[in-house]
C-alpha cells in the first residue's frame, strides 16, 4: 500500500485510481500473510477461474537467492544513484555469484480507494558487472534472503509472469533481522524485443494486456466482501 510521508498511514482521500507523487508517499512493499496465501492459492488452482474473468493454467517455479546490497562511494556521482548488488543462488553449488548494477528509470505510484492494494511501476535497467567483486570489497549494507515462487502463464497472448516472494532482510552491524512478502507482476522478454524493434502498436498492445491481466489477478485475490 501506498502511505503519507508525512503520517505514515496509507493515503485514502481519493475516490478513484490516481498516480501519487513520490515526493508524497512511498510504497510499502508488503503483504499481509493472509493476502499472500490468497495469492499463492489462486496461482496453484488449474485453471484460475474467478467472477471477472479467467485464465489459463500456470507453471510454477521456486527458486531461493541471496542477494548482498553494497554501499558504492568510489564511482563518478551518476553511478551513485544505481544500486549494486551481488545474487547468489543458494540451492546450486555450482552456479557463480552474479554482480548487477540497477539504475531506477522511472517509478509510477498508483492508487486503488475501492481496494487493499495499491501498486508501484518501476522501470529498472539492470546491468551485469564483471570482475568487480574487489572493486565492491567489504562495503555492503544488507543481505535479502529471497524465498521466491515464480508463477508463468501457459498461454503465450499473456505477457507476464507473476513473482511471489518471502524476504528475510539483515543489516549490517544489527542483530535484529525483518520478513516481508512481496507481490510483483514483471513483464516477460518479449517487452524488450518490440521496444528494440521500435514497434509502438505491438508494445500497447502487450501493455493493455499487461495492464488487464495484472488487475484481473489482484481483484481476484481480493477477500471476499460479505
Amino acid at each position: 500500500m501506498i502511505t503519507d510521508k508525512k503520517t505514515h498511514r496509507r493515503i485514502a482521500h481519493r475516490t478513484k485510481p490516481s498516480i501519487v507523487q513520490s515526493s508524497n508517499g512511498r510504497l510499502v512493499s508488503n503483504v499481509s500473510g493472509k493476502t499472500f496465501s490468497r495469492f499463492q492459492e489462486l496461482l496453484c488452482s488449474k485453471p484460475v477461474n474467478t467472477k471477472i474473468g479467467s485464465l489459463s493454467a500456470v507453471r510454477r517455479a521456486q527458486t531461493y537467492t541471496k542477494d548482498t546490497i553494497y554501499n558504492v562511494k568510489n564511482v563518478p556521482k551518476a553511478d551513485r544513484l544505481a544500486s549494486w548488488r551481488c545474487s547468489e543462488d543458494l540451492k546450486s553449488k555450482e552456479s557463480k555469484s552474479t554482480y548487477i548494477k540497477k539504475i531506477r528509470v522511472k517509478d509510477l505510484l498508483l492508487h486503488y480507494p475501492q481496494s487493499s492494494l495499491d501498486a508501484k511501476v518501476s522501470i529498472s535497467i539492470e546491468v551485469p558487472q564483471y570482475e568487480i567483486s574487489a572493486f565492491l570489497g567489504n562495503d555492503s549494507v544488507l543481505q535479502r534472503f529471497k524465498e521466491r515462487s515464480t508463477y508463468c502463464f501457459d498461454d503465450k497472448m499473456i505477457p507476464l509472469h507473476l513473482d511471489l516472494t518471502k524476504v528475510t532482510t539483515k543489516r549490517n552491524g544489527l542483530s535484529h533481522q525483518f520478513t516481508t512478502r512481496e507481490v510483483e507482476v514483471e513483464m516477460n522478454p518479449i517487452f524488450k524485443d518490440t521496444i528494440f524493434a521500435n514497434d509502438e502498436e505491438k508494445f500497447d498492445d502487450y501493455m493493455n494486456l499487461f495492464l488487464h491481466t495484472s488487475n484481473l489477478i489482484c481483484k481476484a485475490a481480493e477477500p471476499e466482501k460479505q
